[in-house]
């Protein structure tokens, strides 16, 4: 007997309502075996928030946290919609992108009827994720790429894991400590920037 496989697909996004658009396949039952790759920031998966975002991230919605049968499973590439992408693939970074990759095999595993995997990717090169609406750096676009890819030569026979939906997201509020930081620090740093501008004008007036 045959292992379950899942077929991996990276599709270049060439405008609404073409084969690429994941919002538009979700509407086609020829996608009903598929799960869309969504790329997110770690604020918004730790808040669970369902709300559509830019890009990829309009699939929030069809998580695992938000329904039954899920459409999509997310993976961080930035902190927060504030800091925006990851600028390095550090030791949190990594543990963060990897905590997500490891619910989603789960989410595969539980939904039998999930067969292909696809994820927007370089309009360059197919093997990479886009760089969409989060700038993060080259090593964590070749580190999560490698991960997608990795899915197909995984064996959803056995459990990907032992830890539960809930166990996984405890660890992720792990560094949620961490995330909150690094928004301080962006945030100070604006108002710096916002300050010195202000600060310049009044100069260039006098």
């Amino acid at each position: 007997m045959s292992s379950r496989k899942i077929t991996v697909k990276g599709l270049e996004y060439k405008g609404k309502g073409q084969y690429g658009d994941f919002r538009f396949m979700l509407k086609d039952r020829a996608y009903v075996n598929y799960i869309f790759f969504m790329a997110d920031n770690v604020q918004s998966s730790l808040d669970k928030d369902d709300y559509p975002g830019a890009g990829t991230a309009s699939l929030r919605p069809y998580l695992a946290a938000h329904m039954v049968n899920p459409r999509a499973f997310n993976i961080p590439t930035g902190w927060s919609v504030l800091t925006n992408g990851f600028d390095k693939l550090g030791p949190s970074e990594q543990a963060i992108i990897d905590l997500h990759f490891e619910l989603a095999l789960l989410v595969i595993y539980e939904n039998k009827q999930i067969d292909t995997l696809v994820f927007s990717c370089d309009p360059n090169n197919d093997y990479l994720i886009g760089n969409g609406v989060f700038d993060f750096a080259i090593d964590v676009r070749t580190y999560i790429s490698a991960k997608i890819w990795a899915i197909s030569t995984t064996d959803f026979d056995s459990p990907p894991t032992t830890k539960s939906h809930t166990e996984l997201h405890d660890e992720m509020k792990l560094y949620e400590t961490y995330m909150k930081t690094l928004i301080d620090q962006e945030k100070k740093r604006r108002q710096l920037l916002s300050s010195a501008s202000k600060r310049g004008r009044t100069n260039t007036l006098h």
